[in-house]
């Protein structure tokens, strides 16, 4: 299991760095930028989405939540909904929930 999580986790950072680099189809991102088509391909395979169609968020730090998002995606986990919240700071109407129970059902998550 460690060793899993390890690559997962490694995985999901690799990703997490692509976040932010930049694409050709956001007004934010450099176009002179050496990865531009690594966000591309990030938006691409779903992992990742901009705020809208022009703006990705370039200069935008990553919450734990939008990792937790990725990490989701990437694994192709079907979505885990439960009817209470795992987490007293993630309600079942935050942003989030639904991909953070995910993780939480998979056991990647702390309590």
């Amino acid at each position: 299991m460690k060793k899993t999580l390890r690559f997962i986790i490694t995985a999901a950072v690799a990703t997490m760095l692509m976040a932010t680099i930049a694409s050709a189809a956001y007004r934010d991102v450099p176009a002179e930028s050496p990865l531009a088509g690594e966000v591309h391909k990030a938006t691409e395979y779903g992992l990742m989405n901009g705020y809208n169609e022009t703006t990705f968020g370039y200069q935008d730090s990553m919450t734990r939540a939008q990792f937790t998002a990725v990490l989701v995606r990437m694994m192709g986990w079907d979505p885990v909904t439960p009817d209470t919240a795992s987490y007293a700071d993630v309600p079942v109407d935050h942003t989030w929930f639904d991909e953070i129970e995910t993780a939480a059902a998979h056991d990647v998550t702390g309590t």
